[in-house]
């Protein structure tokens, strides 16, 4: 039995190319090559940057691991009025999703009134003082 899902909301494809200096650790441009696995490799993307002379087009059905995040972001709204806030943090979040080749799927979006506690302040070494 197959374990496809067939998913009508498309995402870019993102490279695969390992990246040892980059902490993300992997490329993830937007990739239009394809590379067909070997041996325990299995298929992968690549971007233009990273293509092999082998490498072929994409498929028009590529097969993909679709990843899916559930969480809970909290952002300050740019005004005290609900609606406009929540419009707002949401298209922001849209864009910064978008932008790394993803879809955003809003669930619920609520806000409420809160009071910031401030940050620590640092300590203060001795050397800071002037004692060290």
């Amino acid at each position: 039995m197959s374990r496809e899902h067939l998913h009508q909301i498309s995402v870019h494809l993102r490279c695969a190319e390992p990246q040892k200096d980059s902490k993300l650790g992997w490329c993830g441009r937007h990739a239009q090559y394809f590379r067909p696995g070997r041996h325990l490799l299995p298929d992968a993307y690549y971007c233009d940057w990273h293509r092999a002379p082998s490498d072929l087009p994409v498929p028009v059905d590529p097969l993909i691991r679709r990843v899916a995040i559930v969480a809970e972001i909290d952002l300050a709204g740019v005004t005290l009025l609900p609606r406009p806030a929540q419009h707002e943090a949401v298209l922001r979040l849209e864009a910064a999703v978008a932008e790394i080749g993803g879809r955003l799927n809003i669930c619920r979006v609520s806000s409420s009134m809160a009071r910031q506690t401030p940050p620590a302040r640092p300590a203060v070494t001795n050397a800071e003082r002037g004692r060290g």
